[in-house]
């Protein structure tokens, strides 16, 4: 009898990212870091660390409000490669374990942020640091953390919770976060998150770089006081931008960048003010080629927009409302309260009730002195590096934005269903979390000679390995991973995981 004659049911599971997943949270530790600080009082089906475990896993592949994971789990491999049963996954069990998890999650994050530098070699001298917010639907009237504040997602009526993220070098693997009031301004969100960081990760040196939101006065004064090291740009208010347009042009020195001249540089003694105490610091004037054709091009289209706004004001004169002078100028000044507004001129003769005239015309004066400005931005540091390396550092932050980008989209951290706060900040952790792992994936391919790709392309790429589930005559039951292609398995091996025979019962 041959075997599919002996083979009287069969089912699949899915296996998909799984098989980059388990790999990496098993190097990670985090099934037992969770169980060390949350261990549990009594035996409840699964642990702490193991609903923890799952609901990275779900984040990481399909994001789905708790109330759902039970579903998921029951499609995935996931009693098969973990030992956890999908009906021990309700939302019930796993709400409980974020009430456990918001208790001590600031010490299960800082553990498994120290083995992931340990083990994979990260850098945490060079800290990316910046802020987001992320908006919740509902009204939270009970909540202490929900509220509304300033949105960097543009819904101002909305009720949120800000964070604050840390991201290691130029390799940008999460290395600590904090949950925020919605209300909470950056200042102290950056004074604070540098305290905690020095008491989590016990760094010997690490250096801050932060944005134009980030390296304000107040922050610098700090920052000095403490004798903490720092790098960043600095928001251009109008003394450091005439001291910019003041610099010849001559006074800026090539700076060889990736073998190229893309970038200038000229240092100046920059004097900040905070709260009537004058600070000194080091500052580098950085003109970009890209930056300053960008900035061009960015000025020309807002004033042409400007321009045919102001037209369209011209061609209703005299006519309607227009006929009223007062109305006519109400018009022209709101529109040249607009960032670009200086840079027009508008003048309007003649009297009312068909009188009334008006000439615009660009103020060439004010486009060349708004032009000694493109391409331009000055970096504040207390560091004695040399320009190139200085800006290197601060352009590399962009892997911080980028990781905030695949915290609210590839993870899915909105939309959030959880009114308590507890529960709440500890779903944040466990998406951070998430998000270690799906950069600590990218880290791998990218130090990788043959698999240069993106952790959401590599997902892609292993979403349809699936587990068949045969059941035999004789009441056998056998577990089958479907072959895998010849990628998936380079994939592996150039990144050195298991494959999922390893784990997986078979």
């Amino acid at each position: 009898m041959g075997v599919r004659e002996s083979i009287v049911a069969k089912s699949t599971k899915n296996v998909g990212g799984i098989a980059l997943i388990k790999p990496l949270l098993d190097a990670l530790g985090l099934r037992e870091a969770v169980d060390r600080y949350c261990p549990m009082d009594r035996n409840r089906g699964i642990t702490h660390g193991q609903a923890v475990e799952v609901m990275v896993m779900n984040r990481l592949t399909s994001p789905t409000p708790l109330c759902y994971v039970e579903d998921w789990a029951r499609l995935y491999a996931l009693e098969e490669a973990c030992g956890i049963e999908a009906g021990r996954v309700n939302d019930d069990r796993l709400a409980r374990s974020l009430d456990a998890l918001s208790q001590r999650m600031e010490e299960v994050e800082a553990d498994v942020a120290l083995r992931a530098m340990t083990k994979y070699k990260l850098d945490p001298e060079v800290i990316h640091f910046d802020t987001t917010s992320l908006y919740f639907e509902g009204a939270y009237d009970e909540s202490e953390i929900v509220r509304l504040g300033y949105s960097r997602d543009q819904k101002p009526d909305k009720k949120q919770v800000n964070l604050a993220l840390d991201v290691s070098g130029k390799e940008g693997v999460p290395l600590c976060h904090i949950s925020y009031q919605g209300s909470t301004p950056d200042p102290k969100m950056v004074i604070d998150n540098m305290r905690r960081l020095k008491t989590r990760l016990k760094p010997n040196h690490f250096i801050m770089v932060g944005d134009r939101s980030t390296i304000t006065a107040g922050l610098v004064g700090l920052l000095l006081d403490n004798s903490l090291d720092f790098l960043g740009a600095l928001r251009m208010t109008r003394p450091l931008q005439k001291l910019v347009a003041s610099i010849p042009d001559d006074e800026y020195k090539p700076v060889e960048y990736r073998g190229g001249t893309e970038y200038r540089t000229c240092e100046q003694v920059i004097n900040l003010n905070h709260a009537g105490r004058r600070l000194t610091v080091r500052g580098i004037v950085v003109w970009s080629r890209k930056k300053a054709e960008k900035d061009r091009q960015r000025r020309e289209r807002h004033v042409k927009k400007l321009f045919e706004k102001l037209m369209i004001v011209e061609a209703k004169l005299n006519r309607g409302r227009y006929k009223r002078r007062a109305y006519v100028e109400k018009r022209v000044k709101a529109l040249l309260t607009s960032k670009y507004g200086s840079l027009v001129k508008v003048r309007l003769e003649g009297e009312e009730d068909g009188g009334l005239k008006m000439a615009v015309c660009r103020d060439e004066e004010a486009l060349q002195r708004a032009s000694r400005l493109d391409g331009k931005y000055i970096l504040a540091t207390s560091l004695d590096w040399q320009p190139s390396r200085l800006i290197q550092t601060y352009i590399s932050r962009y892997v911080v934005e980028a990781r905030i980008r695949n915290m609210k989209s590839r993870l899915a951290v909105r939309p959030v269903f959880l009114h308590k706060d507890e529960r709440i900040q500890a779903l944040v952790a466990v998406t951070v979390l998430a998000l270690m792992v799906y950069s600590i994936l990218e880290v791998l391919a990218r130090r990788s000679e043959m698999v240069k790709m993106t952790a959401r392309r590599l997902f892609f790429h292993f979403q349809k390995l699936v587990l068949v589930k045969l059941i035999m005559k004789d009441g056998e039951r056998v577990n089958v991973v479907e072959d895998i292609t010849r990628f998936q398995g380079e994939v592996l091996d150039r990144l050195s995981l298991p494959w999922p025979e390893a784990y997986i019962t078979v």
